[in-house]
């Protein structure tokens, strides 16, 4: 229950999360799970294959037009859907930040691979709307939350 996941999950949660931009760094910072991710825009590459593998991944970005596109490798294992689908470190994540014509909804497209774990591709689109004062706070997370999930029986079914 407090496995934090790595970003490809992170970003369809129901928590905010702020971003900070400087022309050569772009930082995510996530309330879900106090995940910081860094995105290099000075034109590097990705961390050598033996790297450490981490939840936020390395990430490397650019702009195409008016469009964010952030390319991240490096991700460890962990879940895609929260259902017991996880990917592996061998995971490849490419993602496109376009801000809607109202100025105030993030639109973005997630594309990823994983050779390891999926025979196609997977792909999500995700919207995100500005409230003003809306702030990241500290993520608390209670293990003791699972003992309240209990196994949902059919009618008819015996107690296991």
């Amino acid at each position: 229950v407090c496995a934090a996941p790595s970003v490809i999950y992170t970003e369809q949660g129901p928590f905010p999360f702020e971003i900070y931009q400087t022309p050569t760094l772009i930082v995510f910072k996530y309330e879900y799970f106090d995940q910081v991710r860094l995105i290099f825009m000075d034109g590097r590459g990705h961390l050598p294959a033996d790297a450490p593998h981490s939840k936020v991944g390395d990430s490397i970005g650019h702009w195409e037009g008016d469009e964010l596109v952030i390319d991240t490798d490096h991700l460890e294992s962990a879940t895609l859907t929260n259902n017991g689908l996880d990917h592996s470190d061998n995971v490849h994540l490419v993602e496109r930040y376009k801000l809607a014509p109202d100025g105030k909804t993030l639109m973005a497209t997630q594309w990823f691979e994983d050779p390891d774990t999926l025979e196609n591709n997977g792909a999500r689109f995700i919207q995100w709307r500005k409230f003003p004062g809306q702030h990241v706070y500290p993520y608390d997370c209670d293990p003791s939350l699972a003992t309240e999930y209990q196994q949902v029986q059919s009618p008819g079914d015996s107690a296991k």
